[in-house]
């Protein structure tokens, strides 16, 4: 069921309102997503070119469509930020290696190990990854949502990483 919903939500984000960090104008066949990654204690933020490119579904629902299959999940999380001011997460490292969809309202990330890295900012139909876990990053990223911001986290299978090509920084607006 799970994986079912993540392939619609997807779809629903690449051709529907995709936004600043789910892009798909590097190539037009591979989903390019903002990740926010660990390297040597910092986190920081990379596009990857998620692989296997997009193929055309041939899945009831979706046939004649671009798909692209997310990978291994384990479990999933749907979290309502409440109505009002803006959602201070504070400093913190993912949870879980996992992809990040932003349903409803907006997020901005933030790289204070990592000056140089801008801010990644994301709305309504964003997708990205965080894989800053504990153990790659020492502080992590800090999160800011808008009041009534709605997100979806899907944890990566244990041991799963999408294949992925890599660019350093963001992905492109």
């Amino acid at each position: 069921m799970l994986f079912s919903l993540v392939s619609l939500v997807v779809a629903g984000l690449t051709f529907v309102g995709a936004t600043t960090e789910t892009c798909t104008h590097v190539d037009n066949t591979t989903l390019w997503v903002s990740a926010i990654v660990g390297k040597n204690g910092v986190s920081t933020a990379e596009c990857w070119g998620i692989q296997p490119p997009f193929v055309v579904s041939t899945q009831p629902g979706t046939v004649g469509n671009e798909f692209l299959q997310l990978g291994g999940l384990s479990n999933g999380s749907y979290t309502v930020f409440p109505a009002g001011p803006d959602v201070d997460a504070g400093l913190h490292n993912a949870p879980n290696a996992q992809w990040v969809a932003v349903l409803t309202g907006h997020g901005n990330v933030n790289f204070p190990q990592s000056p140089a890295t801008p801010n990644l900012t994301f709305g309504a139909g964003s997708l990205i990854i965080a894989m800053d876990t504990p153990g790659t990053s020492t502080i992590g990223h800090r999160t800011v949502w808008t009041g009534g911001s709605v997100v979806m986290q899907m944890p990566f299978a244990p041991g799963f990483v999408p294949e992925h090509k890599t660019i350093e920084g963001a992905c492109p607006k």
